[in-house]
């Protein structure tokens, strides 16, 4: 990988979102975008690896785009009706959280051996989280917010 002259780690400079998310995908026996894994971009590189579903299904890789580039996460289900993605570089770390409720240009991708599950599953949609659970489970790794990006104080906290 060549240096592109980022001074430091930290911050939406580095594609971390798509590293975390070609991490999964590796870790769960799916091996990661060949081209363009470090870019937000990789699934639409990449149409030998991932297709474009209509509506978001548990685990699918939810692109959007944002200033500067984009960002992917994985669809993880819905809380209080609003969907929760997993992703890194959210606020710095890896957590669950709902969406910038401003994204644009949002688009969902599943790897293409997830397609046929994926369309079945389009049509029950997404299922309710327990929180509870959930938090017991990840900790500190929940971030929900009424209105995300506003700054609030996490509700369940």
């Amino acid at each position: 990988m060549k240096y592109d002259g980022n001074p430091t780690l930290a911050g939406d400079a580095n594609a971390w979102c798509a590293s975390f998310v070609n991490y999964c995908l590796r870790e769960a026996g799916y091996s990661p975008a060949p081209t363009g894994f470090m870019s937000s971009h990789f699934c639409h590189n990449n149409p030998d690896k991932f297709v474009k579903i209509s509506k978001p299904v548990y685990g699918a890789i939810r692109y959007c785009r944002r200033d500067g580039g984009g960002h992917v996460c994985f669809v993880y289900g819905t809380w209080k009706g609003k969907m929760l993605v997993l992703g890194g570089n959210q606020h710095d770390t890896i957590l669950i959280e709902y969406p910038d409720p401003t994204s644009k240009g949002v688009e969902y991708f599943v790897p293409i051996a997830y397609q046929k599950f994926a369309e079945k599953e389009q049509e029950k949609g997404l299922h309710e989280v327990d929180i509870n659970a959930a938090r017991l489970y990840f900790g500190g790794a929940i971030d929900i917010r009424e209105n995300p990006g506003a700054g609030q104080t996490d509700p369940m906290a």
